[in-house]
């Protein structure tokens, strides 16, 4: 079981990352996803505040990912090492990787100016597809 988390969580937790990016126009368009966010946290500056905090609260290696419920709920939560949500019963949305290795040579040890780049490279349009497709499968 360790090996198949540690192995299988890392390739999982990076493609879902790596395809969460984009240099695209098209990221702004969080469709569904957006009013959910308001919905939720109020604002989508205040989602960006609980994420940039749950973010900033992992310890060593892990990662921050918005997720959906059981329930169709939206939840910040974040995971240790290689861990993913689907073994909580969570569905991904979003995630960032707050591993050192993937922000130190630009950032150095700013953890916050790197959360704060990614933020602007977020794919949006994939977010909101993930997001349409965590729904269906709650129904």
């Amino acid at each position: 079981q360790k090996s198949i988390r540690n192995n299988g969580g890392g390739v999982y937790n990076h493609i879902f990352y790596f395809n969460g990016m984009s240099d695209s126009d098209t990221r702004c368009k969080a469709g569904k996803l957006h009013d959910a966010l308001v919905k939720e946290f109020g604002c989508v500056e205040a989602f960006y505040h609980e994420f940039e905090e749950k973010a900033m609260s992992v310890f060593g290696s892990g990662y921050a990912w918005l997720t959906v419920d059981q329930n169709g709920k939206l939840k910040i939560i974040t995971t240790a090492n290689q861990d993913t949500p689907i073994v909580q019963n969570l569905c991904p949305v979003l995630t960032i990787d707050v591993w050192e290795h993937a922000y130190y040579l630009k950032h150095y040890n700013e953890r916050i100016a790197y959360i704060y780049n990614w933020f602007q490279v977020v794919d949006w349009e994939c977010a909101n597809m993930h997001y349409l497709e965590c729904l269906k499968c709650r129904n």
